[in-house]
């Protein structure tokens, strides 16, 4: 008869909690060592290891490989997450968050097209002509990867912010993986600057 009185313990409704950061954080002077040096094959693990802690954070089942890979595609999406979680955290979001997106898609493409207009360009220009679209092809790119590290600077500081980290302390040092990111990168920065100095010269 007793059980007749027995009441089981309550369930806990509350919801399970991560302390994992909900975005990647990294010290802003870091980012742009990194993202400069590297000729932007940093930006590549940023975005990785973005949609890697959204996905764990908020426990949805996402796929950060391929969010990577279409990664100017999800920039828009990616963004706008950072600038919610802002507006969540201390009610000022990431201004003009699509505008920094659109922009960061058009400088990604904006040598394709310098390139494209080059090709159309160099048969009626004559060869003569061919020193200076390289050098400018060369001078677009650089322009272009020095602006898209701004925005991407810009935007990991709002992240910075939501993580509680505005310094981004906790990953602020270079680990043998970075250097040797780095090193990559300089040996690329030199084989194009080699070769765009080589065909303008011939």
């Amino acid at each position: 008869m007793s059980n007749v009185f027995y009441t089981p313990p309550a369930a806990d409704l509350q919801p399970a909690t991560n302390d994992e950061p909900e975005f990647f954080t990294v010290a802003p002077r870091k980012l742009i060592v990194m993202m400069l040096l590297t000729h932007g094959l940093y930006t590549v693990y940023w975005f990785y290891q973005n949609w890697k802690n959204y996905g764990n954070h908020s426990g949805r089942a996402i796929w950060p490989t391929a969010r990577t890979i279409l990664a100017f595609f999800y920039a828009p999406s990616l963004f706008c997450k950072v600038d919610r979680a802002c507006k969540n955290f201390d009610k000022t979001g990431m201004r003009y968050w699509a505008l920094s997106s659109a922009m960061l898609i058009l400088l990604q493409v904006s040598p394709f097209f310098i390139g494209l207009v080059y090709g159309l360009y160099l048969r009626p220009a004559g060869a003569e002509d061919v020193p200076n679209l390289l050098w400018l092809d060369f001078m677009v790119g650089t322009a272009a990867l020095v602006l898209q590290t701004l925005i991407i600077s810009r935007v990991q500081g709002f992240i910075n912010r939501v993580n509680v980290d505005p310094n981004g302390l906790a990953n602020d040092g270079y680990t043998v993986g970075n250097v040797i990111w780095i090193s990559i990168g300089l040996l690329i920065w030199l084989v194009i600057g080699a070769n765009t100095y080589g065909l303008a010269k011939m």
